[in-house]
């Protein structure tokens, strides 16, 4: 069983709208054992609409339309699906009503413009949206199902999880999907892959694994598809056994997870408390982990110092050290934590210093030379970074290398 998407909208291919909708429903078919192979962005023109239509029921059992189904001239989702299943436009008593009721509620009346929502195909089935006033649509055609629903992310979503998903899961569409998600820090998913092939060596012909590589980090899935709930559950537990066995404290997480909730978690577990001193970072460090809810419980704050002079001031920093190790140097990454420990009264702290770009560089020092620090007055780990010119990447990836820094330096404490 495969699935296609058509997302309808000319504001989708200018940019002005992201479609999240897709990403949604993808996560749902894949918990269903439903298979998504394509997705198709056009534009509100029956050309395009029909063309998409066309093309997804060639290659799938089932197409999932998003958008188009306002009250607007531009909305003609419904017109081209009645004229690709070759039906008549019917009016419906039971969207009229529908739509009656949602517009009452917002102390509207209803127009004449509102009336074209209540023409759907005569071989569509509604689907209830308490959300707004577009109704979805269940269409059957040739073997394939149509399923369409608005745009508007939030009633998409409700028509997906309270009518659509209960019905696909009614029909028996699709197989049993497991999956189970780690997620890793400053290690290449090139890396990640070989010592995955070599752990899980006996199973690779059985399951399948897939690489989510972002700034700094890399989150890979092992999934398994089947018919037998029991046996693919007992597969996968495996996997995971072999996984966390061999990998250790390179996987600081599972499932949906963050290095910021992690460090939290470790912290607390730990007993300790945690500050900041930021330079090249500019507060991002700590903006990451205040995100957490509960962060207040071991974060105490942070101390933003931009400026070279600023680090000799406040942090008391031997301007011979700078002027000797140059202000982007692992000696002042390591003197910014053991100045700052006293004045943040933290169990430890993370302290970066370098060179975010794009400008800056110089021959001994380029561009993307960061230093992160974490620890104490008895133990500091340091390390270097040698990143690339964009200064926005930079910054974020220094900033969860850093956290992952602390990270392990708790565990090694430990």
């Amino acid at each position: 069983m495969v699935a296609s998407f058509i997302a309808i909208g000319d504001e989708l291919l200018i940019g002005k709208v992201v479609d999240t909708n897709s990403v949604f429903i993808a996560q749902k078919l894949s918990e269903l054992g439903i298979q998504v192979i394509r997705r198709w962005t056009v534009g509100d023109t029956n050309k395009e609409i029909l063309y998409a239509l066309g093309e997804a029921s060639s290659c799938c059992d089932l197409v999932f339309i998003t958008g188009g189904l306002g009250p607007t001239k531009d909305d003609i989702t419904k017109k081209s699906l009645s004229e690709y299943f070759n039906v008549e436009l019917v009016f419906s008593e039971s969207n009229l009503q529908h739509l009656k009721e949602i517009l009452s509620q917002r102390g509207i009346g209803v127009k004449e413009a509102h009336l074209t929502q209540c023409y759907i195909p005569s071989n569509a089935q509604l689907l209830n949206n308490k959300l707004g006033t577009a109704l979805g649509l269940w269409m059957e055609h040739r073997g394939k199902l149509f399923i369409s629903m608005p745009g508007v992310p939030d009633e998409m979503q409700y028509i997906l999880m309270h009518e659509v998903i209960p019905r696909i899961r009614e029909l028996k569409y699709g197989n049993c999907f497991l999956s189970k998600t780690f997620h890793t820090c400053g290690i290449g998913e090139t890396d990640i892959a070989e010592k995955l092939e070599k752990y899980l060596h006996d199973y690779l012909s059985q399951i399948s694994i897939a690489y989510l590589p972002s700034i700094a980090q890399v989150k890979f899935r092992i999934s398994v598809f089947g018919d037998d709930e029991k046996s693919l559950r007992m597969l996968l537990n495996q996997c995971e056994e072999k996984v966390r066995l061999n990998m250790g404290h390179l996987i600081f997480g599972e499932d949906d997870t963050s290095i910021s909730q992690e460090l939290g978690f470790l912290l607390i577990k730990s007993g300790l408390t945690l500050g900041t001193v930021e330079s090249c970072t500019g507060g991002e460090i700590a903006s990451k982990i205040t995100s957490i809810s509960g962060s207040s419980s071991y974060y105490k704050g942070s101390i933003v110092c931009y400026a070279t002079e600023l680090k000799e001031k406040l942090l008391n920093i031997d301007s011979m050290l700078i002027e000797e190790y140059s202000v982007y140097s692992k000696e002042v990454a390591e003197a910014m934590v053991r100045h700052s420990i006293d004045m943040l009264n933290t169990d430890l702290v993370i302290s970066s210093t370098g060179i975010a770009g794009p400008d800056g560089g110089t021959e001994k020092l380029k561009v993307g030379t960061i230093f992160i620090a974490c620890g104490n007055k008895q133990r500091v780990r340091i390390k270097k970074l040698m990143l690339g010119k964009n200064r926005d990447r930079n910054i974020e990836a220094a900033s969860i290398l850093a956290l992952n820094l602390a990270r392990e330096w708790i565990l090694e404490k430990s």
